[in-house]
């Protein structure tokens, strides 16, 4: 990955105020009984991958000296050490990732295909997809001249009917969207509360969100970053907040 991230100069990109992103939604077509296998080893792969990434960062704060015997992640105070940060950002690492997937069988047929628009509200995008592809099929079995139509896209000689499972695919797409979209709303969870109440400094919530408790920050992570130079005080400004774990 590490050429990939190089060429589209995401360090050069960030310092210039522009956050890059990538899409966060796939669709794989694959052998309808190896899809929940799949499915299961690429979120364990995201999940790898992202703690590599988590790993990787704490090891760039860790290693980050900023004056003799003093790291970026250093202890500040019996209240702020460097363990009660580690294990704070372990836990945030632990809970980042949201990832949802979910398997949508393939219709064997044209009419299997749209079929899957049966039941629904005519607003939601699954039936239009639906509505779209009669269209077609019509203007194809209907209005087209016979000598006109490619008999590799019609069931027999006659080619007055379609095989071509192809002009269901915004339908069967549209529908993989409205399940995903199902089991990303309806997904499990860890509540983030600890089960009791705290106060003080090593209280204070992420900047990002205004949720969880802050890995980093205030005035002695502001002046270290300051003492280490590019790109730390940028990454300790506060319209982008404290040292939280980030993809």
């Amino acid at each position: 990955m590490a050429p990939f991230w190089h060429a589209l100069n995401i360090l050069r990109q960030f310092l210039n105020g522009i956050a890059p992103n990538l899409p966060n939604v796939f669709l794989a077509v694959v052998p309808a009984e190896r899809a929940g296998g799949l499915g299961k080893l690429v979120e364990k792969a995201i999940q790898d991958e992202w703690n590599r990434i988590a790993d990787a960062v704490w090891n760039e704060c860790d290693s980050a000296v900023v004056s003799e015997n003093e790291t970026l992640v250093a202890d500040e105070g019996a209240h702020f050490t460097r363990a009660m940060r580690k294990q704070r950002f372990r836990t945030q690492a632990a809970k980042f990732l949201a990832v949802s997937w979910q398997v949508t069988p393939w219709p064997e047929t044209l009419e299997q295909a749209l079929e899957l628009a049966k039941g629904f509200d005519k607003s939601m995008p699954v039936v239009q997809a639906a509505e779209r592809a009669r269209k077609i099929i019509r203007l194809a079995q209907e209005a087209m001249p016979v000598e006109h139509r490619d008999l590799r896209y019609y069931t027999d000689d006659s080619k007055s009917r379609l095989n071509n499972i192809g002009l269901g695919w915004s339908v069967i797409l549209a529908m993989n969207a409205w399940q995903l979209d199902s089991v990303r709303q309806t997904r499990t969870f860890d509540a983030w509360s600890a089960g009791g109440w705290q106060t003080g400094s090593f209280n204070n919530k992420d900047s990002l969100t205004g949720r969880e408790e802050a890995v980093a920050g205030g005035r002695v992570w502001q002046e270290r970053c300051s003492k280490l130079g590019q790109p730390w005080p940028l990454c300790s400004r506060k319209t982008i907040g404290s040292g939280r774990a980030r993809s």
